[in-house]
């Protein structure tokens, strides 16, 4: 055993992913002509702002482990993570009497966690010929933990309690 080393790690990070502007009302300005009357500018809202959107707070936990055995000739590394996400902001359909067809807002909580293994190996080593292998292995999964009305489904938006976001 060459080296063996131990890594643990938590950590915060907010996400505020909606566009500039997103969160006051927009408007679209037309003009309507009406026979030899002339035009008439009329002014109307183009998305549904939501000013209460908040900012998405993902908190992740991770263990990791590098290792090298054989003089270095076989290392690796084995990273074990997990997220919460709370927070998750994604544009929801509204309904049509609304005049609008969707907005952002804060809709749930998702859980995604997962491994990343590297096996590096000097299989050959000499002065005329080298030969290296790297095995590289991974695993992720992601799931919704609760949505906007807690844990009822969005059928409309294709979020499901349970599921992949995707």
């Amino acid at each position: 055993l060459d080296q063996l080393k131990l890594r643990a790690g938590w950590g915060l990070t907010g996400n505020y992913s909606v566009d500039i502007y997103s969160t006051k009302n927009l408007l679209e300005t037309g003009t309507t002509v009406h026979g030899s009357q002339g035009s008439t500018e009329y002014i109307t809202p183009t998305k549904l702002a939501n000013s209460g959107i908040g900012w998405e707070m993902t908190t992740q936990y991770n263990v990791g482990l590098d290792f090298s055995v054989l003089k270095g000739r076989i290392s690796g590394v084995l990273d074990v993570y997990q997220n919460f996400t709370d927070g998750l902001i994604f544009e929801v359909s509204l309904p049509t009497v609304s005049g609008y067809e969707n907005t952002d807002d804060n809709v749930g909580k998702t859980r995604n966690y997962g491994f990343d293994l590297t096996i590096n190996s000097v299989n050959i080593s000499n002065r005329d010929f080298s030969w290296n292998s790297t095995l590289n292995l991974s695993y992720n999964d992601n799931r919704i933990l609760e949505l906007q009305n807690g844990k009822v489904d969005m059928p409309d938006d294709g979020l499901f309690i349970g599921q992949p976001i995707n």
